[in-house]
């Protein structure tokens, strides 16, 4: 059996002096601490949105102006990124730790159990007044933000006293912990129990459980590893490499997680390996270490006697070896972040049975918090807490035992990370991994393969998609199966299980930290940037995982419940940080009520920037301390061009189907003709592109339809205009739009069609079109038909008839004004439109609209269209002439018919004559 430190009645913590020697943790140029009531800040915005286009070698400025209409000072600073993070800094569980645990107290059925067993129990008391950390997360500077963390949950910890002093009067063993605000009781009885269950400022008893390190090989040592490991070099899953892309990040980002601690809860670690040594917080050099805040065994003295950092097991070794571990020759490179520095906390104590202690792990929980010296009593000092914490061990799943411990570390602006577990069911994530504020980092071996099961989570299930929330689980999937340090100094081993991934996320997390100071405690963002960016180029049939996907992936493989998000990708996690084309000016400031800062957006087009698809986009991220707003994103989209665009415009046209050599015209067309006009449009250089077409005419045509294959077209409120707007189309490429139109009638002369193009940033645009028409219809005849003469004072029938060589629309009218000697007599008919007699003339017009489509100069009287009677009168011999005219839009023809008076008839009767008779 270990030997166990000695059970305290009470556990005062109280601040310590800073050590001069200790790493300093990145600074903040604004120092924002908690805002006392009634003097709070908030922040406006003049936009959300910024824009710009720019030729190369240019730069173009906007501007962002902030405002604090609140009433106290306000704390803000800015940095950009690749991809959007509009989500809040805190990542929240779906239902959250209970702050006021109401109800009836809540008895572990195990501590009954365990009492029937041996007639005493260990058990957790925990009470119902809980700390509300949730303004933390609007503090921007880590010291004050840790603090207030710190003595909100001390303060809250005051509600323990009526129970430490029952057990003192009991002769119990206490222990009190900080976070949950529980007070561990040893050996209690049934009475101890029924009492405590029966206070009501108690809310929750719990038997004291043990968790398993999340580890299910055994690990095989070897003299040293590959200089760089497969782990960390290079990740393109469809060439079957599938690394983290954490050397990259060194040599060619020279990021190495500087400035950033990580905490190791875990079995302990090997101090004096020689790829670990240079990175543990307590060597301040020359041989010389202090341990004191960087070391903490509370519980179990599994090895050691808790003075100096020991391993029992070697996992705690392996785990901070994957994470900062690296030799100071750099021959042996094990770890994602190397520059990092570590501390540890052996909350996996138990070497019987290889498990980590619940009480063990609650103080660990605690020290993060605020680290103390080795005591694990005196000088707590939430300063000199890690930025992130990195747990490969993990319970069955669906218990949040552990929740207000890991909310506490992001309310502090510690990001938890944490193994997935290695359950080979679906929906068998461990605890706390399957907690939403956890991020849980599921494996895979060098195959690219998971071995493990997988979600979802019992804590959200079914989960969102939305980037922002995190609610898949596993969130992500990093490497297994790989080399790291043994617990025997200057050896190495093969580390497996999610025991191993999560290190790897631990060490990418502090190589963006490294990288990015502005992102330290931005939970939120951090999360957002290790999922959107893990690698999901991978479409094999089995990297969607046996366990499947939410609903909201639809048909993508991405996310699913076990590989998250995708290949953990350090490289493309830090380059979303490093936005070349862009920058801001200040990244930091503190406003007065009332008082405004102009921030400088500045776009820079370079040769580089002008390589990615375009337009280029980004976000500027704004963190402030406004208690009534998450932090604030303002999209950015960026056209940068290699060379001015030059405008591309293409037309055609066609007149009824027949295309026509000179689309600009003159083109002679008909009513009723369909005129089609084709614009294709683009520009000549080496980015997308934005244009604009527009179009008009004139009432003489009508539009039939405009299609476009790409981009959108409105149409004016007139019925007589349309504009065509293309964005972000390929660049040297046409894109068509076609507009039909048909030809109207009237007494129209000429029309057109009139277009410009604009292309934005286009040094010089190409000058407007126009299709011009022009109105031309068929000639139309007019015949004249009737007797060629008559006796004065009778009556003649007279026919007229229209012919024409092609369809006409127009109005067509006809007058026949009667001469003198010629008199309307009646009999009006009318084979097509309308005829009438007016006084001494007939008049007759077509129908509105009507085709006229006959035989030009038809054979009359066949095709007459008119024709009445007249009587005529004149001297004999007359010849009356009598001339008709047509009229229609464009034209006039006239016919003409003679008619002569003849004299009266004369009847010749035969006359006889008789020859005398012969005498």
């Amino acid at each position: 059996m270990e030997e166990r430190r000695p059970a305290l009645a009470v556990v005062v913590l109280a601040l310590g002096m800073l050590l001069c020697f200790l790493l300093a943790v990145p600074g903040h140029p604004a120092r924002a601490g908690f805002q006392p009531a009634g003097s709070q800040p908030q922040i406006a915005i003049d936009s959300l949105a910024l824009s710009a286009t720019a030729v190369e070698p240019g730069t173009v400025t906007r501007t962002l102006t902030l405002t604090n209409v609140g009433s106290g000072p306000l704390h803000f600073y800015v940095f950009e990124s690749a991809i959007p993070l509009d989500g809040p800094a805190a990542v929240t569980s779906a239902a959250g730790a209970l702050r006021a645990l109401e109800g009836p107290v809540q008895v572990d059925p195990r501590i009954g159990a365990e009492l029937r067993a041996v007639g005493t129990v260990d058990f957790f008391v925990q009470m119902r007044a809980q700390a509300d950390l949730s303004a933390a997360h609007r503090i921007l500077d880590w010291t004050e933000r840790g603090r207030y963390v710190y003595e909100t949950l001390l303060a809250a910890s005051r509600a323990q006293e009526p129970v430490v002093r029952y057990a003192h009067t009991r002769g119990l063993p206490a222990r009190t912990f900080l976070v949950n605000n529980a007070v561990l009781i040893e050996d209690g009885s049934a009475d101890d129990v029924a009492w405590l269950a029966a206070r009501g400022d108690v809310a929750r008893l719990r038997a004291v459980r043990a968790y398993p390190l999340a580890d299910a090989e055994a690990a095989v040592e070897a003299a040293a590893p590959d200089s760089v490991g497969w782990n960390l070099g290079e990740l393109d899953p469809n060439r079957g490499l599938f690394g983290t892309e954490a050397a990259r990040v060194w040599q060619e980002l020279g990021v190495r997680g500087g400035s950033v601690v990580v905490g190791i809860v875990d079995t302990g670690v090997n101090y004096e390996h020689e790829a670990l040594v240079r990175q543990y917080r307590g060597n301040v050099g020359d041989g010389t270490f202090v341990h004191d805040y960087s070391w903490l065994q509370p519980n179990l003295l599994a090895c050691g006697d808790g003075s100096a950092p020991c391993d029992w097991s070697g996992h705690g070794t392996g785990a901070a070896g994957l994470a900062v571990g690296e030799t100071e020759d750099l021959v042996e490179q094990i770890g994602v972040a190397p520059g990092a520095r570590w501390i540890a906390c052996q909350g996996c104590d138990d070497k019987d049975t290889n498990t980590c202690t619940e009480d063990a792990l609650m103080a660990c929980g605690d020290w993060m918090i605020a680290p103390t010296r080795t005591d694990g009593v005196t000088g707590a000092n939430p300063d000199l807490r890690p930025h992130i914490v990195n747990n490969s061990w993990g319970g069955d799943g669906c218990d949040p035992w552990y929740l207000a411990y890991v909310e506490a570390w992001q309310a502090a602006g510690i990001l938890p990370v944490f193994a997935a577990g290695n359950s080979s069911l679906c929906g068998g994530l461990g605890d706390p991994g399957d907690m939403m504020p956890a991020l849980a980092a599921a494996a895979h071996y060098p195959s690219g393969k998971n071995p493990y099961g997988g979600g979802p989570s019992c804590h959200a299930n079914p989960p969102g998609c939305d980037p922002f929330l995190h609610q898949v689980k596993p969130n992500l999937n990093a490497p297994t199966y790989a080399q790291t340090a043994s617990r025997n100094a200057g050896y190495y081993t093969t580390m497996t299980g999610t025991s191993a991934s999560s290190p790897h996320a631990a060490g990418c997390a502090a190589l963006l930290w490294s990288l990015q100071p502005a992102l330290v405690g931005d939970l939120g963002a951090t999360f957002t940037i290790l999922e959107q960016t893990a690698d999901r180029s991978l479409l094999a049939t089995w990297n969607a995982g046996d366990c499947g996907r939410p609903a909201c992936a639809g048909a993508s493989p991405y996310p699913n419940y076990e590989y998250g998000w995708g290949y953990l990708d350090c490289y493309a996690a830090a380059g979303s940080l490093i936005v070349p084309w862009v920058s801001t000016a200040p990244v930091s400031d503190t406003l007065a009520p009332g008082q405004s800062r102009t921030v400088e957006v500045t776009f820079q087009c370079t040769p580089t920037s002008t390589l990615p698809v375009q337009p280029l986009r980004g976000t500027v991220r704004i963190r402030h301390d406004d208690p009534s707003q998450d932090p604030l994103s303002v999209d950015l989209s960026f056209l940068c061009m290699a060379t001015e665009p030059v405008p591309r415009w293409e037309q055609s046209v066609s007149v009824n189907g027949q295309p026509v050599a000179h689309p600009a015209g003159p083109l002679d067309v008909r009513p009723g003709d369909t005129v089609a006009v084709v614009d294709r449009v683009g520009a000549t250089f080496s980015e997308t592109i934005t244009a604009t077409l527009a179009a008009s005419w004139s009432a003489e045509l009508a539009l039939v339809s405009a299609e476009a294959a790409a981009g959108t077209v409105t149409f004016g409120p007139g019925g007589d205009s349309l504009a065509w707007s293309l964005q972000g189309v390929a660049p040297n490429s046409t894109h068509p739009l076609t507009t039909t139109f048909q030809v109207g009638s009237g007494g129209w002369i000429t029309t057109s069609v009139a277009e410009s193009l604009a292309v934005d940033g286009a040094a010089a645009q190409l000058p407007a079109t126009a299709v011009e028409l022009r109105h031309v219809q068929p000639p139309l005849t007019l015949a004249k038909a009737g007797p060629a003469e008559t006796r004065a004072g009778e009556q003649a029938a007279l026919f007229l008839a229209v012919g024409s060589d092609g369809a006409v629309r127009d109005l067509v009218v006809m007058t026949d004004t009667l001469p003198a000697g010629m008199t309307f007599a009646g009999n009006l008919t009318a084979t097509y439109g309308t005829a009438w007699q007016q006084g001494n003339a007939v008049y007759w017009q077509s129908h509105a609209g009507e085709i006229l489509d006959l035989p030009l100069l038809p054979a009359l009287p066949d095709r007459v269209i008119v024709s009445f009677d007249v009587l005529l009168d004149g001297g004999l011999g007359q010849v009356i002439r009598n001339t008709a005219e047509l009229n229609w839009g464009l034209g006039q023809a006239t016919a003409v018919h003679d008619v002569r008076i003849a004299g009266p008839y004369n009847y010749y009767l035969p006359v006889i004559f008789h020859e005398p008779a012969a005498e």
